[in-house]
């Protein structure tokens, strides 16, 4: 990324001249690059639909991450812009304060439906690790403590 490294002068994050001709995937490597704090205020900094195509760009985890820290009129725009596959991804990685705080910015009708979605995964997820759980082997010291108990003897430990 030689012309995209990050610039710092008196201290304070310089976007780059030519990010306006950045593709989404480079604008999103780019975002990927800064702590938080300057994230924010790089996304802060770009016009809006340039940072809106860097978000949707981002994993699902970073894409949390920044929609965590943003202030809620970014945050309710870019849920807005969101399908509803992609912000049920990023809000299952997302920290429940920023869940919660997003869920409540959205329209009644895409709430209902996102939250819809967001139960049945967790139903989904849920029965999945039961199933993980029937299914555990037997530990061999659970065996050998069994053997133990069936020839009548008592297993203790060494001191």
């Amino acid at each position: 990324m030689n012309g995209k490294q990050l610039i710092y002068r008196n201290g304070r994050l310089q976007l780059p001249a030519d990010i306006a001709d950045w593709s989404a995937s480079e604008l999103a490597g780019w975002l990927q690059l800064l702590p938080l704090d300057d994230r924010v205020r790089a996304f802060r900094a770009l016009p809006f639909n340039r940072a809106a195509m860097g978000y949707m760009a981002l994993p699902a985890v970073d894409r949390a991450t920044l929609l965590g820290a943003l202030n809620g009129d970014n945050r309710r725009r870019l849920a807005v812009l969101s399908g509803v596959d992609s912000l049920v991804e990023t809000l299952r990685n997302a920290d429940t304060s920023t869940r919660t705080a997003v869920l409540a910015e959205l329209p009644e009708t895409r709430r209902g439906e996102v939250e819809a979605r967001l139960e049945a995964l967790a139903a989904q997820e849920a029965a999945l690790a039961g199933q993980q759980g029937k299914g555990r082997r037997k530990t061999w010291g659970g065996a050998v403590g069994r053997m133990l108990r069936r020839r009548g003897r008592r297993h203790t430990p060494a001191a």
